[in-house]
């Protein structure tokens, strides 16, 4: 270690000291130092995404905003919604399914699916409806979780918020690309509230006419496990 001038690390260490052979025994590192600087590493905002999940008060300075980042490790409710401006009803064969593709914006686990569904004709029923949730875009990819509920289902316009609370431990990345499916057990059509002008740029739906590119009108719900923030 004798190669390291200035850097004073005792045989026994609890602290180590740069700049003096007196480290202070509160802190594991103490820098003095009357003309230079602690230099954090140094990242852009895309570099700082792609390091995913950090530890608790790990810090970096972003030179994209000119700021320190923290690394905060907490359980936060927070969703991803999108709304039914100028929407349309959709109609899908229920057993067939229909999709919708989106993008998690940040490290979490994803709680509850809400859309908008309900009949085309004829009278309300109680029907089994399940969702299913996938890595990617489309059921290619590895299925996450999936939840089958009982549910009421009528004629109403617009059709009303149906909530699906799925099981534990469907993790989201933050970036990453998903999509839910939702399938009725019984043979017949499915109404879903649509937006047509495709206002979500973090997925689309599929599986249903008017064709892609548009929106499901949908709320997911989900806990983030950790978030770089700026250090306040």
């Amino acid at each position: 270690m004798a190669a390291f001038t200035g850097i004073y690390l005792p045989s026994r260490a609890q602290s180590v000291e740069i700049g003096t052979t007196n480290p202070n025994r509160s802190a594991a590192l103490d820098v003095q130092n009357t003309t230079q600087g602690l230099l954090l590493p140094r990242l852009t905002t895309a570099q700082i995404q792609v390091l995913g999940g950090g530890e608790l008060g790990q810090l970096v300075f972003n030179t994209t905003t000119n700021t320190v980042y923290r690394y905060r490790s907490a359980s936060l409710a927070a969703s991803i919604d999108q709304p039914s401006q100028n929407s349309q009803t959709t109609y899908f064969d229920g057993t067939s399914g229909i999709r919708q593709s989106f993008t998690a914006p940040a490290n979490g686990v994803l709680n509850k699916v809400t859309l908008y569904l309900g009949l085309n004709t004829g009278s309300a029923v109680t029907d089994d409806l399940t969702v299913l949730v996938y890595t990617g875009r489309g059921t290619a990819g590895m299925l996450l979780g999936s939840v089958t509920q009982a549910v009421r289902l009528t004629t109403d316009y617009p059709s009303p918020a149906i909530t699906f609370r799925l099981p534990p431990g469907i993790v989201l990345t933050a970036n990453q690309v998903y999509t839910f499916e939702v399938k009725r057990t019984s043979s017949g059509q499915l109404a879903a509230m649509q937006q047509n002008t495709n206002p979500y740029a973090g997925g689309q739906v599929e599986g249903a006419a008017p064709v892609s590119p548009d929106d499901l009108q949908f709320r997911l719900a989900y806990t983030q496990t950790g978030k770089w923030v700026p250090l306040h």
